[in-house]
């Protein structure tokens, strides 16, 4: 798949340095693997496509990434900017138990607050200054502020039955979305894993691929967001052309679950009202 520039000041030069390579495709990355391995530094992915809504990785798939570049040398880097603390503490690394060389965590980490991180195994950050040749700063860089709350947010998410309640709360949203979809007659999927997960509208089968994710209804689904927006109820949203990804916090209850369908069932009923 031929890289794609999708911001104005990245130059186009940068695309040669870039191979992408299709999500949930094995034969794919062994093929890229094979004829470009010895070209390549490291293998960037999320371990869950969140940026796509919710696509898992297909049984097998980190493994083989992470077999496949240990072989040869390479680094496997997982961007769980989204994943991370989602499904369990240790993000999806943790509950598909596969270990990248390198991550990147952020959003959730500090609950909130603006904090980011860089972690990975030890022999790769020592790269990094002051130990190593590689600069690494930032004016805010290690903010006490923002460390403080991460360290707080952690103690709160490893207590016990944490994870318990998240799992219970996605059951109950996600099924009951995907039934007023169904009550309503509006064809969307709803896919998601822990806290996070996305809705394609216009979409009924599986969601395996981002070719799949692109055949969504921007339409339709920018109608539903409204509809819930006027009802108080906020779905993450790029417009009419993109994806969204939506998520829902350990601070939202089962009331608040309920009361989100049910202004949900009430936006659904208004937009049938609308197009008859």
């Amino acid at each position: 798949m031929p890289p794609q520039v999708e911001s104005a000041g990245v130059p186009p030069q940068l695309a040669d340095l870039v191979l992408v390579i299709p999500w949930n495709d094995p034969a794919a990355i062994r093929q890229a693997l094979r004829e470009h391995g010895d070209e390549l530094a490291a293998v960037i992915c999320e371990p869950v496509n969140y940026n796509s809504g919710c696509i898992r990785p297909a049984p097998g798939l980190l493994e083989l990434l992470r077999a496949e570049t240990a072989q040869r040398g390479i680094l496997l880097i997982f961007d769980e900017v989204l994943s991370s603390f989602r499904m369990a503490a240790g993000g999806a690394q943790e509950y598909y138990k596969v270990t990248p060389d390198l991550c990147t965590l952020a959003k959730a980490v500090a609950n909130g607050l603006p904090l980011a991180v860089v972690a990975g195994k030890r022999e790769f950050m020592r790269v990094l200054s002051p130990l190593g040749p590689a600069a690494h700063s930032g004016t805010y860089s290690g903010h006490l502020f923002a460390v403080l709350a991460a360290l707080a947010s952690l103690r709160e998410i490893a207590q016990p039955g944490f994870y318990y309640r998240i799992f219970a709360n996605a059951e109950r949203l996600y099924g009951g979305l995907t039934a007023l979809f169904a009550k309503h007659g509006v064809p969307a999927r709803v896919q998601g894993l822990g806290a996070r997960f996305g809705i394609y509208f216009g979409v009924t089968h599986e969601v395996t691929a981002y070719q799949d994710a692109a055949q969504i209804d921007g339409e339709l689904g920018y109608r539903f967001i409204r509809a819930c927006f006027e009802r108080g109820v906020y779905f993450h949203n790029y417009g009419k052309l993109a994806l969204g990804h939506h998520g829902f916090s350990a601070a939202h209850t089962t009331a608040d679950i309920d009361e989100t369908l049910d202004r949900v069932d009430d936006a659904l009923k208004a937009m049938k009202g609308r197009s008859e």
